[in-house]
């Protein structure tokens, strides 16, 4: 984007799984947490992010990444010291209308949703444990690539 993006916390809190999101991971998760931020250009939303975290994926040196107030997720994700990972992580791309969850969400938090939106899941390794983050790109994102 070429601009300094910032975060806006929508909620960070306990949370369990629904069916669609539980499929990416291997084992049985009982607990997790769930992050929600809108990343914004000039105070306009473009980006809104979905992460669950698994109780499991959060203990240990992962800890911090509990208290990442408006820093953004991916600062701890692509740090130093995990840029030298070749694999790339399961990636899905979808399409996402009325009727989805993640819709839903959007349309609580950025008013006027009215088309179908764009998004990403990436299923990401911290330290060898799972974060599943999903990106739903909003629309004006793409009038912010035409400036």
């Amino acid at each position: 984007i070429g601009q300094k993006l910032e975060v806006q916390v929508l909620r960070d809190c306990p949370q369990s799984l629904n069916s669609d999101e539980s499929r990416y991971f291997h084992f049985k998760i009982r607990r997790c947490r769930v992050r929600e931020v809108l990343l914004c250009a000039n105070n306009i939303p473009v980006v809104m992010a979905h992460s669950v975290i698994p109780t499991l994926s959060s203990s240990g040196s992962n800890h911090s990444v509990l208290r990442l107030g408006t820093k953004p997720l991916g600062a701890v994700l692509f740090a130093k010291t995990r840029r030298y990972i070749k694999a790339k992580p399961p990636r899905d791309i979808a399409r996402l209308d009325k009727s989805s969850a993640l819709w839903k969400r959007c349309s609580k938090n950025y008013s006027g949703l009215s088309s179908p939106l764009w998004a990403r899941r990436t299923l990401y390794q911290l330290k060898g444990r799972p974060i599943l983050v999903n990106e739903i790109f909003l629309p004006a994102l793409l009038k912010l690539s035409e400036v």
